[in-house]
């Protein structure tokens, strides 16, 4: 039988976000505001990464703690916690720049296995791909997952500063493993694109080629400023975005992935569930930061039911 709670595995960093000619730290890392996202809606989250021992690894551990996340399988070594420099041009859309040192060392040592026991949904992000260890370590979670049947979803959030063409065959990889995955135009073009008989096909038909050569159950592809589409084996949907006022776009996508898989989970009808994921992110970019910007469900309900959002 399935549990009722969610792992999120990957990096715990810090955002050092820039904010006129210095940078500011907020707390972050996909899969960990991911974890963050989920526990404000009201799911039960645990948290697979590692921190340094120093005054950011412990400012993560008492962040997450204090949103509720479970952070026993956060491990603290005496390295430094990993920092990502984000730079923003003027829509706030963020460039990343990398100094990682902590958020790579998560060992198959680390992994309890049991937890897959007691697990609905087990959550990655690719960055977790692009160290050796690291890669290995979430290839074993992945298999226990699968072993225990829990629902599995991704973000391949691919960073130019740390991706290399060489691990586009274990972005290939993991495709086969996932039933959720969620993603900007930008990366769905550039899974595509690396495929030789879908790359020319239009928008929805790659889309739907994807669904059903992985035997994906879902994938919600973000569009901006045009909204989302979700794609499944039988449909195909679109939905536009709110009009807000922008200020950060940082967070945006973990913000639209937490709410998109609670809607999933939650067993929303597809309309809503692009509406729910939707307006969650639309709350998110009207604040500085991305853990911090991230909405509770109450936020998103009133969001919905106002049907004003000029004051956002």
């Amino acid at each position: 039988m399935l549990g009722n709670m969610i792992i999120s595995f990957g990096e715990s960093l810090i955002d050092m976000i820039q904010e006129g000619n210095s940078f500011k730290p907020f707390p972050g890392g996909a899969p960990t505001n991911f974890a963050v996202g989920v526990s404000r809606l009201g799911l039960k989250c645990k948290m697979i990464a590692c921190v340094g021992n120093d005054i950011f690894g412990k400012a993560l551990l008492n962040k997450m703690a204090e949103e509720g996340v479970d952070t026993s399988y956060v491990k603290t070594i005496n390295d430094r916690t990993t920092l990502a420099f984000v730079q923003l041009d003027e829509r706030g859309t963020p460039r990343f720049f990398f100094y990682r040192c902590a958020d790579k060392k998560i060992t198959k040592e680390d992994i309890d296995e049991n937890i897959f026991k007691e697990a609905m949904l087990f959550h990655f992000g690719s960055l977790s791909l692009t160290e050796t260890s690291l890669r290995e370590t979430l290839f074993h979670c992945l298999d226990l997952a699968k072993r225990n049947n829990v629902t599995i979803s991704f973000i391949p959030n691919i960073r130019e500063d740390l991706w290399k063409k060489e691990y586009d065959k274990y972005l290939q990889r993991v495709l086969n493993y996932i039933d959720i995955m969620i993603l900007s135009k930008s990366e769905f073009d550039y899974i595509t694109k690396n495929i030789a008989e879908i790359a020319e096909k239009n928008f929805e038909e790659a889309a739907k080629e994807i669904i059903g050569r992985y035997k994906i159950k879902v994938m919600a592809i973000t569009l901006g400023e045009d909204g989302a589409a979700m794609v499944t084996e039988n449909s195909f949907l679109k939905r536009p975005a709110f009009k807000v006022n922008v200020v950060d776009t940082t967070g945006a996508g973990d913000a639209f992935a937490s709410a998109f898989v609670y809607a999933f989970l939650e067993g929303f009808e597809p309309e809503k569930m692009l509406n729910f994921a939707n307006a969650a992110a639309a709350i998110s970019i009207t604040k500085k930061g991305a853990m911090s910007a991230l909405p509770r469900k109450t936020d998103i309900e009133e969001f919905l039911r106002s049907g004003n959002s000029d004051k956002f």
